[in-house]
């Protein structure tokens, strides 16, 4: 089949004015949207505000008829895809990370805790990178979810965050002059071989990006593995400590251009705000263990071991929490691709380690020479 010059610049002029429609034309179409961890809102940006519960699911702010509900929605890699406009709020930016987000000529509103919709009372949301908030009477807001519903609350906790809309069928589409000179046809020539290299070619341009990290090889070119570490995540409620690790892993394992062998962590996995219960420590330390071991940049999982606040609140020693069993104890090691990882975590809430510990470490090292 062969296109001839003024067809396909029908074609095209098609395509132009399909690329300058309102995003609410396309409401039934798939759009991306990617965690915001800067303290910055565009203006004219379109959004999802989500918040991560206690449980491990998410839930998006809705806009459902004349009052603001909840949608669960699915994360993966720190990017969420959706087709509901409901879902999609834009951003009228009065500074680099301050906004009042609307949806439909209406927006959010709050008086005291409650949060609502409204078309005469927009209120101005700041945003850090992890969390919505607004002042009054020299009090803080959080934008929340609390108990299955969306509420302002002085006390930090499950907090709204965005996530900015980076693919879609409005934005996908290249510009003008990418268009007309990637499917240029030549002055002798239609031939159908070329107009098919060119549809071919915007078909490309309009392909979503791969995800961060995606493909990566487990290790470098010339044989090099990548250990990480960190110490003192101290995931708590929110997950904002877990969610920045995810991120950094991804960040870091796409810099290098391969995965992490291994993903260790020293120690304090879980809260250490007084009054923690043993309970909550552990199941705030096995998330930071689940992110880990979904992450698929990180080859061979994690490697745990004992910091202080395993021990208190965690009580090590006599607690029957699951969570414990992903843990080095003092004195045991992995042996990975070339190298050892030996664990001399903490043994009381005090940290100190024993004469047994340090002899235990040297009657090793001496056994296992030949990796110095």
């Amino acid at each position: 089949m062969k296109l001839t010059k003024r067809l396909l610049s029908v074609l095209l002029s098609l395509v132009l004015a399909l690329s300058m429609l309102p995003l609410s034309v396309f409401a039934d179409e798939t759009k991306t949207f990617e965690k915001v961890y800067a303290a910055a809102v565009e203006d004219g940006g379109n959004y999802l505000l989500v918040a991560h519960s206690s449980d491990g699911s998410d839930f998006a702010v809705k806009a459902e008829g004349d009052s603001l509900t909840s949608q669960p929605v699915i994360v993966s890699n720190d990017t969420i895809s959706v087709n509901d406009e409901e879902l999609i709020w834009t951003a009228s930016a009065s500074d680099e990370d301050s906004a009042v987000f609307t949806n439909g000529g209406r927006s959010i509103s709050r008086n005291g805790t409650d949060i609502s919709l409204s078309s005469t009372e927009p209120v101005q949301w700041d945003y850090d990178g992890s969390a919505l908030t607004s002042t009054q009477d020299s009090y803080t807001y959080y934008f929340r979810y609390i108990d299955g519903s969306f509420l302002a609350d002085t006390v930090s906790g499950e907090n709204v965050v965005l996530y900015k809309l980076v693919t879609g069928p409005a934005s996908d589409i290249p510009e003008e002059q990418n268009i007309l000179e990637e499917t240029a046809v030549p002055e002798e020539t239609a031939a159908s071989d070329e107009a098919d290299a060119a549809e071919e070619t915007v078909t490309e341009e309009a392909a979503a990006p791969e995800e961060l990290g995606a493909g990566l090889p487990s290790q470098a070119a010339d044989g090099t593995v990548y250990v990480a570490f960190t110490s003192d995540v101290h995931n708590k409620t929110g997950d904002a400590s877990v969610t920045r690790l995810d991120s950094w892993i991804n960040t870091v394992t796409q810099s290098l251009g391969t995965k992490f062998d291994i993903m260790g962590i020293t120690g304090d996995l879980g809260p250490s705000d007084g009054g923690q219960t043993e309970s909550v420590f552990w199941s705030e330390a096995q998330k930071v263990i689940n992110k880990i071991t979904n992450n698929a940049n990180v080859v061979n999982n994690g490697f745990y071991i004992c910091g202080n606040h395993e021990w208190s609140p965690g009580n090590f020693s006599t607690t029957s929490n699951s969570t414990k069993q992903y843990y080095s104890t003092a004195g045991t090691y992995y042996e990975g691709n070339g190298y050892i990882l030996y664990s001399v975590g903490a043994t009381q809430s005090g940290a100190q380690y024993t004469d047994t510990t340090k002899n235990a470490l040297r009657t090793f090292l001496e056994a296992h020479a030949d990796y110095a």
